[in-house]
């Protein structure tokens, strides 16, 4: 049997304890840390407080858009 790591997932369902391998990522839809998790409660606590102290969200990553298609060359 191999070694799992028991290991906390949140979600916008809630949080889950998964036995992951050394390495190992978390399922799709799952986070680290409740303030990763986009639009949940606690990720707009962990926003409005750090807005309110001046400080980054370096946790918290938005989901870049697609830059536009450059002109086409004529």
């Amino acid at each position: 049997m191999a070694d799992t790591i028991p290991t906390w997932g949140y979600s916008k369902k809630g949080a889950q304890l998964f036995d992951l391998a050394p390495g190992a990522d978390l399922p799709k839809g799952f986070y680290a840390s409740p303030v990763s998790v986009p639009g949940s409660e606690a990720e707009k606590a962990y926003r409005a407080d750090a807005e309110a102290e001046g400080a980054p969200t370096p946790l918290i990553t938005e989901k870049a858009e697609k830059p536009a298609d450059p002109p086409a060359a004529s």
